[in-house]
């Protein structure tokens, strides 16, 4: 006969199972993730009325196209949730996909953000790092390899993911705008992408709480299945730009630095990139 003691024992071991076979799954998708570029928060919709539920997804990829990623805790740092002057704890359980999915009573601007724990990724063809140093403008990084005396490929990277998005609930206030968050690399921006589109873009991009110069700032743009890409550049005070009204669509701010790895990382790594992202979207009816 099955005692109390013996059935909860039997519905732990269960339980156990599932959430190992689970988090296999999970630990799969964020290691399929490695080879893409962007990492972003994704809502459902960017604007949404007070007290109705928001959802948003972690996406990976390329040009705003990419999979979702669901919920496994050891892969974040951190989640939180702004809104107002004190964080808001994410309601989501590990496998969750949208990971944010709840609502909030709050009228105005709502911030999520998210850090990554480190990852990594082996270069085993010394073209494919060149391209991607090319691609995000930090071609400083292949002169700097060869001067520390490292392989053309056989080497790794870490890397760390800081992300952002913007989403305007209920009515929303012109004053309420996008805040530093201290996170370590971080785009805020400085202009209301939701009260006035029509007087263009304007951010900083932060490293360390610091302004950081001569970086290159990626804007994608996604709008009727079709996605655009231009490239910015922050001034001596970190500060970028772009002239003219938004144009409706989905917009995703992306940056990329490098530094050298720490000697006494036990990974192996020899470099380390850090990835800012913002995320935020233009309605027609408000230009």
């Amino acid at each position: 006969m099955m005692t109390r003691s013996t059935r909860q024992l039997s519905v732990a071991k269960s339980w156990l199972k599932r959430w190992y076979a689970a988090s296999l799954v999970l630990i799969g998708a964020y290691a399929g993730a490695v080879t893409a570029h962007e990492f972003w928060i994704e809502p459902e919709v960017f604007e949404i009325a007070s007290g109705s539920p928001l959802r948003a997804y972690v996406r990976v990829g390329q040009n705003l196209k990419g999979d979702s990623l669901p919920l496994f805790r050891q892969a974040f740092e951190r989640f939180e949730i702004h809104a107002g002057e004190h964080p808001i704890p994410l309601a989501s359980r590990i496998g969750d996909d949208p990971i944010v999915n709840q609502a909030f009573e709050h009228d105005g601007l709502v911030i999520l953000s998210c850090v990554s724990t480190d990852s990594l990724l082996r270069y085993e063809e010394a073209q494919k790092f060149l391209s991607f140093l090319d691609y995000e403008g930090i071609q400083w990084v292949a002169e700097a390899h060869k001067r520390r005396g490292l392989p053309p490929f056989g080497f790794s990277e870490a890397y760390q993911r800081f992300a952002k998005s913007l989403v305007r609930v209920g009515s929303g206030d012109a004053g309420d705008v996008d805040r530093v968050l201290g996170l370590r690399f971080e785009l805020v921006l400085t202009s209301d992408p939701y009260s006035d589109p029509g007087r263009g873009l304007a951010g900083q991009l932060l490293w360390q709480a610091k302004p950081m110069a001569d970086t290159q700032v990626s804007l994608f743009r996604r709008a009727a299945d079709r996605v655009e890409r231009q490239l910015l550049r922050t001034d001596a005070n970190g500060r970028f730009s772009l002239e003219g009204a938004l144009l409706p669509g989905v917009y995703l701010l992306n940056a990329v630095h490098m530094e050298e790895a720490a000697a006494d990382r036990d990974d192996g790594a020899v470099w380390k990139s850090f990835w800012a992202s913002t995320t935020f979207a233009v309605d027609a009816s408000n230009r």
